[in-house]
């Protein structure tokens, strides 16, 4: 697990290439938008991926956001480097110190990268980014929605 504190000119970036941002009311039912969010984004993605574990974690992230959250939720859903990498920001209480707790156990098991990030974006309050990383299964997919191998 990682932790930082990261101001905007040095904040990582996701790439945009393919990416779905989805901005949710933290209510319970965000749950179940960012899970379909998720899986829509999943079945047109250029790579496979477990979608069940990815899923999982999507479920995961967003339960532990809902708890500690003080705003609505961004869930950001994009290809990284043949990954595919899940953010949620929330807007939290400096103090609040994510990844704590039971929640976010099955992240720690099963997703190939994670981490936690305090963001501060100039003149917005602190946001908090809790991310995961997993590989693709298989190769590219061809236009048609085939799998293709790349060699």
């Amino acid at each position: 697990m990682m932790l930082w504190a990261s101001q905007t000119a040095n904040r990582r970036t996701v790439s945009l290439g393919l990416s779905t941002r989805l901005v949710l009311p933290p209510h319970p039912g965000s749950l179940r938008l960012g899970r379909h969010a998720t899986l829509a984004w999943l079945q047109v993605a250029p790579q496979r991926y477990d979608n069940g574990t990815v899923l999982l974690l999507v479920t995961e992230l967003l339960a532990e956001a809902l708890e500690q959250a003080n705003g609505p939720l961004v869930l950001t859903v994009a290809a990284e480097d043949r990954q595919v990498r899940v953010e949620v920001a929330a807007g939290a209480p400096p103090e609040t110190v994510p990844g704590r707790g039971s929640r976010l156990k099955m992240t720690a098991l099963l997703a190939d990268q994670w981490g936690v990030e305090l963001r501060l974006p100039d003149e917005e309050p602190a946001q908090r980014v809790v991310w995961f990383a997993c590989r693709c299964l298989l190769p590219e997919r061809g236009r048609q929605g085939r799998v293709t191998r790349s060699g």
